[in-house]
């Protein structure tokens, strides 16, 4: 499937936030951990991911996980594959965005509004 430009942004944007900062699934263990009480509402309730590029300039996706892991971006913007391993949430984008991964803060509930930090800039999750 062939992505759109602002599709293809936010595959890019994930990459480049999330490059060498958490361990990839294909190097974890094989044996996942439960998810953690954030990653299960994330999963369960769907998030927004906002990525900001200075002061002005900011890029938001809603992202759907379905239960038989497979990952869908508002509004049809790409679709993709999601694993969770105890707080960490990785997702797969084929050809964009490859086992990047986020770990996610405990504690957090529906409703709730955090920064992830990254190498490039913070990720800012809602859990809708």
């Amino acid at each position: 499937m062939a992505l759109s430009p602002r599709a293809a942004a936010v595959c890019i944007a994930v990459s480049l936030a999330v490059s060498g900062m958490a361990t990839s699934a294909a190097q974890q263990a094989k044996e996942l951990a439960p998810m953690s009480d954030t990653v299960k509402a994330v999963v369960e309730n769907g998030a927004t991911m906002r990525f900001s590029f200075g002061p002005t300039a900011a890029l938001s996706i809603e992202l759907i996980y379905n239960k038989d892991g497979t990952l869908l971006a508002e509004p049809g913007d790409f679709a993709g594959t999601w694993e969770a391993n105890g707080a960490q949430l990785c997702m797969t984008v084929s050809g964009y965005a490859e086992n990047q991964c986020l770990t996610y803060p405990d504690g957090k509930k529906s409703g709730d509004t955090f920064d992830i930090p990254t190498k490039a800039a913070p990720i800012t999750i809602t859990i809708n």
